[in-house]
This record gives C-alpha cells, sequence and structure tokens, in this order.
C-alpha cells in the first residue's frame, strides 16, 4: 500500500507486484509508427464511401433498409472485395492481409453507424 499527502489529501493506493500478475508476459511486442501509418493509408484508400455504398446495395438491395442485424455482412463484403480488388496495392505497400483485416473492418463499423438512414 502506498500512501502519498497531494494538495492538502491523502491518497493511498495499492500496488501489486509480480506474483500476483495475471499474465506472465515480460517483453511487449513494440509497434512501428511507420507501419501503423501505412496501415491507416491503405485503409483510407480502400475503404471508401463508395465501396461501402457498394456493399449497402448488395447486401440490403437499398442502403436505406440498412439493419444493424447484418453489419457482419456487410463487413464480410467489404473484406472480401478489398482483398480481391486491392491485394496489389496490399503487396506493393508491404503489408499483408492480417496487418490491415481488423482496420478494414473497424472502418467498415464507423462507417455503419454513422448512416444518415
Amino acid at each position: 500500500m502506498w500512501r502519498a499527502d497531494y494538495t492538502g489529501k491523502r491518497i493511498l493506493f495499492k500496488v501489486k507486484g509480480e506474483k500476483h500478475s495475471v499474465s506472465k508476459v515480460r517483453d511487449v511486442a513494440g509497434v512501428e509508427p511507420e507501419k501503423l501509418a501505412s496501415i491507416e493509408e491503405f485503409v483510407a484508400y480502400a475503404v471508401t464511401e463508395n465501396r461501402f455504398r457498394q456493399a449497402l446495395t448488395v447486401v440490403f438491395g437499398d442502403p436505406k433498409r440498412a439493419d444493424v442485424k447484418r453489419l457482419g455482412e456487410v463487413i464480410k463484403w467489404m473484406s472480401q472485395d478489398v482483398l480481391k480488388e486491392e491485394a496489389d496495392t496490399l503487396e506493393a505497400s508491404g503489408l499483408t492481409w492480417k496487418e490491415v483485416n481488423g482496420r478494414v473492418a473497424a472502418k467498415t463499423r464507423e462507417m455503419f453507424f454513422a448512416l444518415d438512414v
């Protein structure tokens, strides 16, 4: 238990040692800022409004009938289309599908919830 006085107030906090640690991870894997920037650039390039509207049309017929219950289908369509149509760009960027897939899905989800239908 650590105690300190700060601006006239007593502050208490508990610190647990290594034996109470939930995980046994010793080193945290670092992420290269350049790689993150490259992933974000690729996602901005590939996950476009036009592609998103096309996904809505394919999944719902009419984008105004978009339903959150089928969001997974929209994400799946977007992911498959990006992988199929942008594989060469992905490779030229030095990225793998595994590195960008999560961000493609997240961006699609963001676009879905920003819909004004």
